[in-house]
């Protein structure tokens, strides 16, 4: 948390699409999507969470990423879809990059592995 700064304008690892994140809370963060910079809170429970599946997935993990509710297994975006239906992974990778908890391996396909 305490590496994070908002609101600050991020970009996707590969595409370069510009995000912001707009505000760090008490509950969670909240950040901003694509062209209309649609507004999606991203809770702490989902976002601590994340280094548990990593762990529990030693090695190198695809972000995965996808618009639908039919994920690859085994994908960032897999564990994430089970606290939201919306597509968030590629976001969440470049927080926890700049946080200093992953490495990345920009791919294709974009991959992620706890640090250390």
């Amino acid at each position: 948390r305490a590496q994070l700064r908002a609101p600050s304008t991020l970009h996707t690892i590969g595409r370069g699409a510009p995000f912001v994140l707009r505000a760090i809370g008490h509950t969670g963060i909240v950040i901003e999507l694509g062209a209309k910079r649609t507004s999606t809170s991203v809770s702490w429970t989902c976002l601590e969470s994340i280094p548990g599946y990593l762990r529990a997935n030693p090695g190198w993990v695809k972000s995965g990423g996808v618009h639908s509710a039919n994920v690859e297994p085994g994908t960032l975006d897999a564990h994430l879809k089970g606290f939201y239906y919306r597509d968030i992974a590629n976001w969440i990778v470049v927080l926890l990059h700049d946080a200093g908890i992953v490495d990345v391996d920009p791919g294709p396909p974009l991959r992620l592995r706890m640090r250390g």
